[in-house]
């Protein structure tokens, strides 16, 4: 067919039985051309546009339908279970040198989303039904951890191309609305810390490095031996501070680094300084005893315990204790950043119950 009578302009060859049917349909074409030109429609073509409206009854659905088809057609995607796919995904979190306590808790949450769906191919897993396992999370510090997780897996999953389009993109992050801190009050405080010192010694540098020191239990205990922590040779005694190096403290983006260092305050050299000389780790038992033993400790200082408040009561107090610079300080201490500190350790304490806190000295 000329170039002249074809929609693109250029040549075309088309092929007939005989020369009566290519006469006819080259008449047939002629004649479409004159009526519409160049965007003349083909009998073939209007078969095909008869049939997809016989098929999806509105035409208007055509551009949904195309677009499905460029993300799941032949060659858009490579076609995975959802099951193989978080298999592969965990073997690329293990190559990039994370922790591996996040390891864990990111194979546990795939674990999870895989028991749902792990039959189903990646790429046909629906925004609606991410948005629904999301739901399912229950509170919403649960749904936060549960969405970071999925972000990162369909991040990967689409440069892998096992999905065309992120169905991440339309799902908003859910928000979980800051809670004031739970701390100890000083008096109690004071309790563990009598009754650690007369009947377990071996968890009172632990109570005083997190309770004056502002040290994450994750730093100073691990559930695995060969995983850094905190050691009596990081205690600098000569030059008054405790070094925390990177391997040590908690694994983060900030641009400073992981690394830290905080003053031996008065409270810490009081309690710690019948420990002073000692060499290795600071804590020395195993995760599952040192778990047991602080609850057995807590329940013979009859101080009912609290999640994760030994380090969030010292932010806390000495937040109150130092209402001009306790802020940027405890940031600085503690790792963390200001607004962190403001949002998840923040308790409205008085100066005074910061000061008796951070007065607690060993008799």
């Amino acid at each position: 067919m000329p170039a002249k009578l074809t929609a693109n302009g250029k040549r075309k060859a088309v092929f007939r039985k005989n020369y009566n049917q290519a006469n006819e349909a080259l008449m047939r074409y002629k004649r479409d051309l004159r009526e519409h030109g160049r965007a003349a429609v083909s009998d073939e073509e209007r078969s095909y546009i008869s049939m997809a409206r016989t098929e999806l009854g509105d035409l208007k659905l055509l551009p949904e339908v195309i677009r499905f088809w460029r993300m799941n057609g032949p060659g858009a995607v490579v076609k995975t279970t959802l099951k193989d796919a978080i298999a592969k995904y965990l073997e690329f979190r293990a190559t990039l040198g994370l922790d591996r306590r996040t390891l864990r808790d990111t194979k546990s949450a795939m674990r999870l989303f895989a028991f749902q769906y792990g039959w189903r191919y990646v790429h046909e897993i629906t925004t609606a039904e991410i948005r629904a396992y999301l739901d399912e999370r229950g509170a919403p510090s649960t749904r936060k951890t549960a969405y970071k997780h999925q972000r990162l897996f369909w991040d990967w999953a689409k440069s892998e191309r096992l999905v065309a389009a992120n169905p991440m993109e339309n799902i908003r992050p859910p928000v979980a609305r800051a809670k004031e801190a739970e701390v100890y009050r000083a008096e109690d405080f004071e309790k563990v810390l009598r009754t650690a010192d007369r009947d377990y010694p071996d968890l009172l540098p632990f109570l005083c490095l997190s309770g004056f020191g502002f040290m994450r239990t994750g730093e100073l205990v691990s559930p695995y031996s060969d995983r850094p922590v905190l050691k009596w040779e990081h205690v600098l005694w000569s030059e008054g501070k405790i070094y925390v190096p990177a391997d040590v403290g908690k694994q983060t983006r900030r641009t400073v680094g992981n690394q830290r260092e905080f003053p031996i305050c008065n409270d810490i050299h009081a309690w710690l300084e019948p420990y002073h000389g000692r060499t290795g780790r600071i804590v020395e038992l195993n995760e599952s005893v040192f778990r047991d033993r602080m609850t057995a400790l807590f329940k013979a200082a009859g101080v009912q315990k609290l999640d994760n408040a030994l380090r969030k009561s010292a932010i806390s107090h000495f937040i109150a204790a130092h209402p001009e610079t306790g802020v940027v300080l405890t940031a600085k201490y503690a790792g963390n950043s200001e607004s962190i500190a403001r949002t998840h350790y923040l308790a409205w304490l008085s100066q005074e119950a910061g000061e008796k806190w951070f007065a607690i000295r060993r008799t």
